[in-house]
């Protein structure tokens, strides 16, 4: 069994899949990559189920880091597209990618957890 990363080990996992994604000017990868964690380990970050409240931190695994990095661009080369400017991933961007793997998580049973 892989152990969920740890914030060391989402940062190791980050770093890879934002290795050449295109981030707003002023927006280095380091912060890209620390606003994701400060997200997720976040203590607001949960995903609320009947059996009760699981933080984001304890679901989080190496697939839903890289779905994040993949939303993230994706909502930036819409907006892109349809402004017609070039901008790159905005924190912006990180936070709705990060939204949409909450969100999307909702409703899987998680049964590891409780």
């Amino acid at each position: 069994m892989i152990d969920r990363p740890n914030q060391d080990g989402a940062r190791s996992i980050l770093e890879i899949h934002f290795k050449n994604k295109p981030r707003a000017k002023g927006f280095t990868k380091k912060e890209c990559i620390e606003l994701i964690v400060k997200e997720i380990f976040s203590s607001g970050r949960v995903i609320k189920k009947r059996g009760g409240v699981v933080p984001m931190s304890n679901i989080i695994s190496g697939a839903m880091l890289s779905a994040i990095a993949e939303h993230a661009a994706s909502f930036a080369i819409k907006r892109d597209l349809s402004t017609g400017k070039f901008k790159g991933i905005t924190k912006d961007d990180v936070r709705s990618a990060v939204d949409r793997i909450q969100y999307q998580n909702a409703d899987i049973s998680h049964t590891d957890i409780f």
